[in-house]
């Protein structure tokens, strides 16, 4: 099983991580649960607003890298961000190659068995720890187009929850 948690920045999706990873393993003790931590903070490229398309493509292969790791040795795998994320943040800056990423997306937003979408009007962690963007408009412009590609993605995604 994989879990996806999604969102803009700051909306405690690392938070999620971390206690839904508990939560499985009380629920599921013979299983093995891993989680995938956001590759975005691991980044030797720019990020935010001044990312590149280098920096995207980063992340984005860096993301299904890392999800396809643990899920050889896994049950249950949650991912802190999913790969509609990483394409949000493109669509912001590159409309263009989020485009020509987009069919790959539809594909690959059905390996993840469950997504839950941190809603920023429910969750405001959104706080200087020298990473992320304290821009609120752009947190609000990724948001949205989150909630306008899981509209688009709709046939494709098995489960999703807004949280």
């Amino acid at each position: 099983m994989k879990i996806g948690i999604s969102g803009s920045h700051g909306t405690g999706k690392s938070y999620t991580l971390y206690k839904l990873a508990h939560e499985y393993k009380v629920m599921y003790p013979n299983q093995e649960i891993s989680v995938v931590t956001e590759t975005a903070r691991k980044s030797p490229l720019p990020i935010n607003e001044i990312t590149t398309i280098d920096s995207q493509l980063w992340m984005i292969t860096t993301q299904i890298q890392k999800e396809i790791e643990v899920q050889k040795s896994n049950d249950i795998i949650i991912t802190d961000r999913c790969l509609s994320d990483y394409l949000a943040y493109t669509k912001f800056q590159f409309p263009d190659l989020y485009t020509r990423l987009l069919p790959f997306l539809k594909y690959y937003i059905t390996t993840y068995d469950i997504i839950y979408f941190k809603d920023i009007n429910k969750n405001d962690y959104l706080y200087d720890d020298g990473v992320r963007s304290l821009n609120k408009e752009f947190r609000k412009n990724i948001h949205y187009i989150l909630e306008d590609m899981y509209i688009m993605l709709w046939p494709e995604i098995k489960k999703f929850e807004r949280i």
